[in-house]
């Protein structure tokens, strides 16, 4: 069977509990006295050992450097991904982490590295969605 983008229909998604969550933020007003707001190679090692730290399984990372300052981080998980974008002259920072539960319920996990990077960011304000993912349906052909 052949799918295209425009011609499939899907399932309802499943309601069942446990197979992700996606958290979506900002801090603002960090109070950061060390580097991970200015420089990409501090970030990117803080986030591998917060996502370590919380149980996730980190299997890739990429970072860039702004100049003059200012550093954008995707650390890859086996359950998904986290990504942070900073912007150290407004005390800004924008997150996701993403976990997967397919397999294991991780959604403390994502919870847990909310937090600890909240801890290091120590921000005065704080957004943050939470979207639950649900388990996708097989799609099939439109009649």
């Amino acid at each position: 069977m052949s799918l295209s983008n425009d011609s499939r229909t899907c399932g309802p998604m499943s309601s069942e509990a446990g197979s992700g969550i996606h958290l979506i933020g900002e801090w603002s007003g960090c109070r950061v006295r060390n580097g991970i707001l200015t420089r990409a190679s501090d970030l990117a090692g803080l986030c591998v050992v917060a996502a370590r730290e919380v149980g996730l399984t980190v299997v890739g990372q990429s970072a860039h450097q702004f100049e003059p300052e200012g550093a954008t981080v995707v650390i890859l998980l086996a359950e998904s991904h986290l990504a942070i974008h900073t912007w150290p002259e407004l005390a800004f920072v924008t997150a996701d982490v993403f976990v997967c539960n397919l397999t294991d319920d991780n959604e403390a996990k994502a919870w847990a590295l909310w937090e600890r990077l909240k801890i290091d960011f120590s921000p005065t304000f704080e957004r943050l969605t939470s979207v639950n993912r649900s388990k996708p349906q097989l799609c099939a052909q439109a009649a």
